[in-house]
């Protein structure tokens, strides 16, 4: 979420949903952190810009990173 051209894309109202894995530190715990998935999808109300992400427990030991974007040009009318 650092590179600010993807941020100007979101922001656009061009990417819709985004998910990955990454390690967040366990509370207390000093060893390695824990491997999550996570999941973002983005909402356009006006100027506004509503994010809502959610974490799961990543059983598998993929790589950290984005795994998938899906952009606004990607969705499928009904």
């Amino acid at each position: 979420m650092e590179d600010r051209a993807f941020l100007r894309q979101v922001r656009q109202g061009q990417v819709v949903y985004v998910n990955g894995a990454c390690e967040r530190p366990m509370a207390g715990n000093a060893g390695p952190g824990t491997r999550h998935r996570w999941s973002a999808s983005f909402r356009s109300y006006g100027t506004r810009l509503v994010a809502e992400i959610w974490y799961d427990a990543l059983l598998t030991d993929g790589p950290v990173g984005i795994h998938e974007v899906r952009r606004f040009r990607d969705l499928i009318p009904f």
